[in-house]
């Protein structure tokens, strides 16, 4: 038979004394922190396999709508997939100018490089995106109508 356990006020007088209720406050919360921070982790994992399946697909017009959001919503532009490409660097693998574009525009750095070494230029230049790419990065740097000069 198991053990019953009354409660004893008393008892939980004493341990609210001997430990301070803040402290136990801030462990609690320590703990829902680790775990609120692995749940981020996780949304941002599954958030950036969605970013290189779009590109991957080649995107309709929802599509692009979605991976706009996405980068709206604070995915990483440097979000890497298993080859280490950037999302970047995949866009000018696939040759898909809006979403090269769409990433610069949310600075997307063009000289982050995959584990080799390559960085969106030599794929660019490689799968014959290098105008995509230059493109991209020429809109991107032009003020839009909606930001201030």
């Amino acid at each position: 038979m198991g053990t019953i356990v009354k409660h004893d006020p008393e008892a939980a007088k004493r341990l609210g004394e001997r430990y301070n209720r803040a402290a136990i406050a801030r462990g609690l919360f320590d703990a829902l922190k680790d775990i609120d921070e692995r749940s981020v982790n996780q949304v941002f994992t599954r958030a950036s396999e969605v970013a290189f399946n779009l590109i991957g697909k080649g995107m309709d017009s929802n599509d692009r709508v979605n991976f706009r959001h996405l980068l709206a919503s604070g995915l990483p532009t440097g979000s890497r997939n298993a080859n280490t490409d950037t999302l970047l660097i995949a866009a000018c693998k696939s040759r898909d100018a809006d979403a090269i574009a769409t990433l610069l525009r949310f600075n997307a750095d063009p000289k982050a490089a995959d584990d080799q070494g390559h960085d969106a230029a030599y794929w660019a230049e490689l799968s014959g995106s290098k105008a995509l790419l230059e493109n991209g990065i020429k809109e991107a740097a032009m003020p839009r109508a909606s930001e201030p000069e």
